[in-house]
């Protein structure tokens, strides 16, 4: 009767970062080579379902049925989830994630995805990192009396991390981490407009706020009704653009108006209209990109 060793550990998966992505990808081919299932995806399949743990279990679970049953695509979207980092190494350091993985295989029996060591697991924060267009100056979103707004330095702005499944940017709190369910919306009211000066341009009002874990808005000056757009999509360099809902032609820009100060706690607009109309001109449209923690 055969024994597995009892120095072997149960492969757990928590989604740590790019470096545990790759070698649990790994180690799952090579125990399935070992076990002469290299070419079983349903095998596979069956077997890592059950690895993953956390905030990677999460993930997995929200994956749609067509990725969790298909081992490429299961593949691919673990290696978008954890990207590589921008630099390697692999000597004279201490983290266990740059040491190339040793595998115990038993002596007498072929191996499971169980045979392989522990791995650990923590989590992607990022600050929404806020660039004028018009203007070499770098900004961050933040928060004030609950309103989302921009501020100066990065000391003020808030946490977020980005559910590539429900594309939300959830608020992250420093004390402990927590995600208290809250998020970032747009919200669009169809029938109120924003007036910039006495004469300056009326635009669609739509503004980027929060909402607590029922749904509500949250902060001071919170537009109550109207249409909410809680997705974004992220780029490989980390960029984000709001996803209209409506099959809009135009994508959604956020702005400061034409007589807002960068120091004073502006709120942060979002314009949905023709970027070309004469409205838009005096407008100062804002790029808004994640900056890892």
């Amino acid at each position: 009767m055969s024994t597995q060793s009892s120095a072997s550990k149960e492969l757990v998966f928590y989604g740590r970062d790019g470096i545990e992505a790759e070698e649990f990808i790994r180690s799952v081919l090579k125990a399935a080579k070992a076990a002469g299932r290299l070419r079983d995806d349903r095998w596979i399949l069956d077997e890592v379902y059950v690895a993953f743990a956390g905030d990677a279990l999460r993930w997995y679970i929200e994956l749609d049925a067509e990725t969790r049953n298909d081992w490429l695509r299961l593949q691919r979207a673990v290696m978008q989830q954890y990207p590589p980092p921008s630099r390697r190494s692999w000597s004279g350091s201490d983290h266990s994630a740059t040491r190339p993985l040793i595998i115990p295989i038993p002596a007498a029996a072929a191996p499971s995805l169980s045979s392989f060591p522990l791995m650990g697991a923590s989590k992607k924060y990022f600050y929404i990192r806020a660039m004028r267009q018009d203007a070499a100056k770098t900004l961050y979103v933040g928060t004030k009396d609950e309103d989302v707004v921009l501020v100066t330095s990065r000391d003020d702005a808030i946490m977020v991390r980005h559910d590539r499944q429900s594309k939300e940017l959830r608020l992250i709190h420093t004390n402990g981490h927590q995600d208290q369910g809250e998020k970032l919306e747009i919200r669009r009211d169809r029938a109120m407009l924003f007036q910039f000066g006495a004469s300056g341009p009326q635009v669609k009002a739509a503004q980027l706020q929060l909402l607590d874990a029922e749904g509500k808005p949250k902060g001071a000056r919170p537009i109550l009704s109207g249409d909410s757009l809680t997705s974004w999509n992220m780029t490989d360099e980390n960029s984000l653009q709001a996803i209209p809902q409506d099959g809009s032609k135009y994508s959604i820009k956020l702005y400061l108006g034409p007589l807002d100060d960068d120091e004073g706690y502006p709120l942060i607009n979002a314009y949905m209209g023709n970027p070309t109309d004469r409205s838009a001109s005096s407008l100062h449209f804002l790029t808004l990109k994640l900056e890892e923690i």
